[in-house]
C-alpha cells in the first residue's frame, strides 16, 4: 500500500513542477493555461505509458499539443524517476502473470484426463482475452521503459581518395558568355 502512496507522491511532484514550468513558458491561450486539468490528465496517461494517439483521442487534443506533453513527460527528470518506479512495478506484475501462466500450463500439460477435459472446455475467447491483456501489459512496460524506441544511425564515411575521385568525376561547366555588370 505504501508503494502506491510513494508512486502517487512521485507522480504529483513530477507533474506539478512540470505544469507550473509549462504555464510560465506558454501563451495564455495554450491548453496548459486554458485547461490545466485536461493537461494534467493527459500528462498522467503519458506517465503511465499511453501512446500519443490514445491520449489525443481521449482528451480531444491537437497532435502538436499531445506530442509536446508527451515530450515533456518523457524528458523530465522527475518524470523519469516515476517511470522507473512504474517500470519496476510493471515488471513484478508481468513476472507474477508469467508464473501464473506457467502453473496453468503445467496443469494443462500433465497428461491426465482432467487436463484434457480442461483443454477441450477452454473457450477461444477466454484464451484470446488473456493473450491480449498480457500483450497490453508488455506494450505498457515497453512504453514506460523506452524500449519501444527505434534508433537509426546513418553515417556517411568518405575517405580523402573517394572525395577526390568524386570531385574529379564532376562534369566541367560550359561557360558561354560572361557579361560585366
Amino acid at each position: 500500500m505504501s508503494d502506491n502512496k510513494e508512486q502517487l507522491a512521485l507522480m504529483h511532484n513530477a507533474l506539478g513542477k512540470l505544469l507550473l514550468e509549462e504555464q510560465e513558458r506558454m501563451a495564455p491561450h495554450a491548453i496548459v493555461n486554458k485547461d490545466p486539468e485536461r493537461w494534467l490528465n493527459a500528462a498522467t496517461m503519458f506517465l503511465h505509458g499511453a501512446g500519443v494517439f490514445e491520449v489525443r483521442e481521449k482528451f480531444n487534443l491537437h497532435n502538436d499539443a499531445a506530442r509536446r506533453i508527451n515530450g515533456l513527460v518523457k524528458t523530465s527528470e522527475e518524470c523519469k524517476l516515476f517511470m522507473r518506479e512504474r517500470a519496476m512495478s510493471l515488471a513484478n506484475t508481468i513476472e507474477d502473470i508469467s508464473l501464473i501462466g506457467d502453473k496453468i500450463a503445467a496443469t494443462f500439460l500433465d497428461g491426465s484426463e482432467a487436463a484434457q477435459a480442461k483443454i477441450d472446455s477452454a473457450e477461444t475467447k477466454d484464451l484470446t482475452n488473456l493473450a491480449l491483456a498480457q500483450e497490453k501489459l508488455y506494450r505498457t512496460f515497453s512504453n514506460v521503459t523506452g524500449n519501444n524506441v527505434q534508433k537509426i544511425e546513418v553515417r556517411h564515411i568518405t575517405t580523402p581518395e573517394e572525395a577526390q575521385d568524386l570531385i574529379n568525376s564532376l562534369p566541367e561547366a560550359d561557360v558561354e558568355g560572361v557579361m560585366d555588370v
